[in-house]
């Protein structure tokens, strides 16, 4: 793993995906037509588990590298002051859970094929995966909890709706995306 420089490059191919520029929520978040969604809850906070880390590496293709980049809170996407963590196989879970993340993150490909958002905002943290199809059901596939993950995800906003007024309609955002709402 290396540090390396937010560029231009960075920028226009999250942009294929992801086409939101300021993240304060991951309600905002707002995806080309053509991509698909899945969502991973929970995640481990601010970082994937190793089960959810093992499928994403397994749409990497031979050569192609990792990128991690923390995003802030009211972020602007094409700020180009920011931090990018570039993994090139080999690479280990325990080697990205070095990194020091504090509020969302973005882990995006070289070949621009998708863009996984991790927040820490709800309990135990949740990942929104976009990108084409084939990696959306290769990525389900390989990790095979997503049914589950949407259940729990359900879980925990109708135990919520009890204390908060806007779980319901949260949630309905959240599972909206899946469905390119």
């Amino acid at each position: 793993m290396k540090q390396v420089g937010y560029n231009e490059a960075f920028v226009s191919g999250i942009e294929q995906i992801l086409k939101t520029e300021r993240i304060e929520s991951l309600t905002d978040l707002a995806f080309s037509k053509e991509a698909e969604v899945s969502l991973l809850y929970p995640t481990d906070d601010y970082f994937l588990t190793e089960e959810q880390f093992s499928a994403i590496v397994t749409l990497l293709s031979v050569g192609e590298r990792l990128y991690v980049m923390q995003l802030g809170e009211n972020d602007d996407l094409s700020a180009m002051n920011r931090v990018v963590y570039e993994f090139c196989a080999p690479f280990s879970y325990e080697e990205y859970r070095t990194l020091d993340f504090y509020s969302m993150s973005i882990l995006f490909s070289s070949r621009n094929h998708w863009v996984m958002v991790i927040d820490e905002s709800l309990r135990g943290g949740i990942g929104v995966l976009a990108g084409d199809s084939e990696i959306v059901r290769l990525f389900e596939a390989h990790y095979g909890k997503t049914k589950r993950d949407i259940c729990a995800l359900a879980m925990f906003f109708a135990e919520d709706a009890a204390r908060n007024e806007n779980a319901l309609s949260y949630m309905k955002s959240l599972l909206g995306m899946m469905k390119g709402e």
